[in-house]
């Protein structure tokens, strides 16, 4: 089914949408109200999704002190909520922390914080990142769904790195740049889901790297009664059948080497072509699958927000390792609001998507 290619639907929302100013100034007065507080603040406020009990039981440090892995990590999370700062931001959090539950206070020196934020373990992120996707699960509707499938894109965005030796080995700068004159650039792939607009999985390459290549290390979230939304740029017969290995759907724009080859000498030209394996016609209206294909241009729109507003075009990391455990934090918790949802016709019947 084809439909014609919307342009920034995004744009006028984001201008002029009176829901979305108002969500901006809740998200602002919070954000203000946490900076230049204590690490306190952070965790009372994340408290229903991340209880102090279960940071402990899975952070790994053997025992309490300044810098701990629960502390740090409050720390470092507020580091990028807030828009990035050095780390002396989370060393000056922890101090305050120590002021009010009467304990000495760390010296300024950002060297132990550092130390210890380097040591916090990748699983233990990932366990995290779960906890979170199962706060965001428990909270999906049936009418989230579409037909009873939850429908999830593979997207992805890049961010530039320090410029050091151990990132541009694992991640260099773009080709068209001379040796010297930029920046390592991290590309980064990951599984947002409709319903609720949590990312569920992230896989990292270098920049020049293309898309389907790279989203084969992402199957594995897809799964019976999925339907996995993708552009041109993925749709390759290979993924498409570990999609549907896995009892997985597709629903991706027609590769732009097959639409050339296209012959519409039987049946009109249209704007935009989309390849499913959604083949029951009588259930899946082609406007339905069109509204949902363009979606995905939203959450492209909706990512390139939050990095100009968190400041996450660069990550200042010297380090891959350090990168790719800030990844999981900078975009794991990104979610959009059901006030925003926005409906999509339905043979009489209204439906909502993320």
């Amino acid at each position: 089914m084809t439909r014609k290619q919307p342009f920034l639907p995004g744009f006028p929302t984001t201008l002029c949408g009176r829901i979305r100013r108002h969500l901006q100034d809740v998200i602002a007065s919070r954000r203000k109200a946490l900076q230049g507080s204590s690490i306190a603040s952070y965790a009372l406020q994340f408290s229903h999704i991340l209880p102090v009990d279960f940071l402990e039981a899975h952070s790994g440090s053997q025992r309490r002190r300044h810098y701990c892995n629960v502390n740090v990590f409050w720390a470092w999370l507020a580091q990028i909520l807030e828009a990035n700062p050095s780390c002396s931001k989370g060393v000056s959090l922890v101090q305050a922390w120590c002021a009010d539950a009467n304990l000495p206070a760390p010296p300024a020196d950002t060297g132990a914080y550092c130390k210890v934020r380097n040591r916090i373990r990748a699983a233990f992120l990932r366990v995290l990142r779960g906890r979170v996707n199962a706060w965001l699960a428990a909270r999906i509707r049936p009418e989230d769904k579409y037909e009873g499938l939850v429908v999830k894109s593979i997207d992805g965005s890049s961010v530039q790195l320090e410029d050091t030796a151990e990132n541009q080995a694992d991640y260099p700068q773009p080709a068209s740049q001379k040796p010297g004159c930029g920046f390592p650039v991290m590309g980064i792939m990951g599984v947002p889901d409709h319903r609720h607009g949590g990312w569920e999985d992230f896989a990292t390459c270098a920049e020049p790297a293309h898309d389907a290549p790279v989203a084969h290390k992402l199957p594995h979230n897809f799964g019976e009664g999925d339907l996995a939304c993708a552009d041109r740029a993925f749709r390759t017969y290979e993924l498409i059948a570990l999609m549907r290995r896995n009892g997985a759907h597709a629903l991706m724009r027609l590769h732009q080497s097959r639409h050339r080859t296209l012959d519409f000498r039987r049946g009109k030209k249209r704007r935009m072509v989309l390849a499913t394996t959604l083949l029951d016609a009588s259930r899946y209206e082609g406007e339905e699958l069109a509204a949902i294909s363009a979606r995905r241009w939203d959450i492209e729109l909706r990512l390139r927000d939050v990095k100009t507003t968190l400041g996450m075009e660069r990550f200042k990391v010297r380090t891959p390792e350090m990168a790719r455990k800030k990844r999981p934090k900078s975009f794991g918790f990104l979610t959009r609001p059901r006030a925003e949802f926005k409906e999509i016709p339905h043979r009489g019947k209204p439906r909502s998507f993320a």
